[in-house]
């Protein structure tokens, strides 16, 4: 096998050959690796960060070892998980308040590590004993991302190829391996399916249910369906993957924590199914669907981001923002905390890159989102400064300015707390801070963005900067080299005066 590479000296495109599912990206002259990734565990205990070699920083609460860091005791700034791994792609537990922190990853050779509380065998490694550092999970598979199906209590990963292996607690079928017999190491999902997108949802009372999108942009569901969450049109639910019925492909899933699923058409046009209480399913009405039904309006959407728990917010092909559902808060942006059952334009008249929202079940209802010129702005509830715009008030029903004036290139909302990073890859947090999660030093809240010790957590070497990311075969990526940052597919991968950026592969 040889290695190749692309070279670029301005903007363009470059396609992954068949069979390549990573590559390395180097910049040079002048340049500094941002962040690859920026992740955090929504339950305010604790954060992490990967830095520009891949390794893995930790902070917060560490009860039941979740930091990795070969102890028990917390960390208010970062520290490094032990081991020295480099990762390509960070997942932690993804439901507010949850009782199972556990953390993970997947390196740049495909293996993945976990560690933290195992109750339920979710760390995959074949027991249920908590681990205080890392541990390879079980098995001898290949994978290219893992994620916690919402709860924590279960787990999913996907190999290059698209195979879907679960482990954890299955109480609803939520592993999808035609039982309800939890698992300590990753088993197949049942069928002959290959999957691009898995996307989860978890109500109040810990029902779960799952749903994949196949390479032919098919939806398949499985678990909980006392709603229709299953789109099968009934409410009986299923161990194994199960086709969503209408016919429709999708080029994107998307779920609400409440119970509700959302698909993306090649089209533009979105199809959900489930919960629809709050009217977040978008069809106008607050009657619950077992089968996919269109979000009215006839808006051309490119991308649905998860809403807080009974919302959703799509972002159109000009740039608008448009949210539907619960509005209790104000976190759907649109001036009142009246909930529509129909997408509603988010007001102020930005034009919209990014967008995040607090969107875990029982978690802080906010959403936040980036303009086109690097501006962020939070709306919601605000309890403990979440929002970062410096203010004591509650809740913000339309969007306001983050505080500091930083050119942003990411925000994460993750409920009481938010991380922020600029185009420079330095890291920010805001809000809640009580177990030391926003990386300060301190555990004092904070309303307005601090900077994480340690900063950028950047490469040390000020002439080249180089980051290992995942690709999927076939698709092809934009390369940017616009105002002093480079970016390949949407992701911010160096800042400075950069003269080269070129992109390695094995072939």
């Amino acid at each position: 096998m040889a290695q190749a590479r692309a070279d670029f000296y301005k903007d363009g495109t470059w396609t992954a050959p068949a069979g390549v599912y990573a590559v390395t990206l180097v910049t040079k002259k002048n340049t500094r690796c941002l962040p690859t990734r920026i992740m955090s565990e929504t339950n305010n205990s604790m954060n992490f960060f990967l830095d520009s070699f891949g390794r893995a920083w930790a902070i917060g609460l560490n009860t039941n070892g979740q930091l990795g860091v070969n102890d028990v005791t917390p960390r208010s700034s970062p520290t490094l998980v032990v081991g020295g791994l480099q990762f390509q792609q960070l997942s932690a537990t993804g439901n507010a308040g949850s009782s199972i922190p556990w953390a993970g990853g997947v390196t740049n050779i495909g293996d993945i590590y976990m560690w933290g509380l195992n109750t339920n065998g979710q760390l995959g490694v074949g027991d249920t004993t908590p681990r205080s550092s890392p541990t390879i999970v079980a098995g001898s598979q290949k994978f290219q991302n893992l994620m916690a199906i919402r709860g924590g209590s279960s787990v999913a990963a996907m190999t290059p190829a698209g195979t879907l292996y679960t482990w954890g607690l299955n109480t609803n079928g939520e592993l999808g391996v035609g039982d309800t017999t939890p698992r300590s190491s990753p088993t197949i999902v049942a069928g002959s399916q290959k999957f691009n997108q898995v996307v989860s949802s978890q109500n109040t009372t810990g029902q779960t249910c799952v749903v994949g999108l196949n390479q032919s942009g098919a939806a398949y569901a499985w678990g909980y369906n006392a709603h229709g969450e299953l789109g099968v049109n009934d409410t009986t639910p299923r161990s194994s993957p199960t086709l969503v019925v209408g016919g429709q492909t999708f080029v994107q899933v998307a779920s609400d924590p409440a119970g509700a699923f959302y698909g993306l058409t090649a089209a533009g046009a979105v199809y959900s199914w489930g919960r629809n209480d709050n009217g977040q399913l978008g069809d106008g009405t607050v009657t619950n669907r077992s089968s996919p039904v269109l979000v009215i309006g006839g808006y051309v959407f490119r991308k649905l981001f998860s809403g807080p728990y009974g919302s959703m917010l799509g972002l159109t092909t000009s740039n608008d923002l448009y949210a539907w559902g619960f509005n209790t808060h104000g976190q759907l942006g649109v001036g009142d905390f009246v909930p529509r059952s129909s997408p509603t334009l988010v007001i102020g008249g930005h034009k919209w890159s990014d967008i995040s929202a607090g969107d875990y079940s029982g978690g802080v209802p906010n959403s936040f989102g980036i303009t086109t010129d690097g501006v962020a702005y939070g709306w919601g509830e605000n309890n403990n400064g979440e929002l970062g715009i410096n203010s004591s008030a509650v809740n913000w029903p339309d969007p306001q300015p983050v505080a500091g004036g930083l050119t942003m290139a990411k925000v994460l909302s993750w409920g009481s707390f938010t991380t922020f990073v600029d185009v420079q890859g330095n890291v920010y947090g805001a809000g809640q801070n009580s177990s030391g999660v926003l990386g300060d030093g301190t555990t004092t809240n904070r309303s307005s963005p601090v900077l994480v010790l340690g900063g950028a957590l950047a490469d040390a070497r000020p002439t080249t900067a180089m980051i290992r990311v995942p690709v999927s075969p076939g698709t092809t990526y934009t390369v940017s080299m616009q105002q002093y940052l480079a970016s390949f597919g949407g992701l911010p991968v160096a800042q400075g005066q950069i003269d080269l950026l070129s992109v390695f592969f094995d072939q």
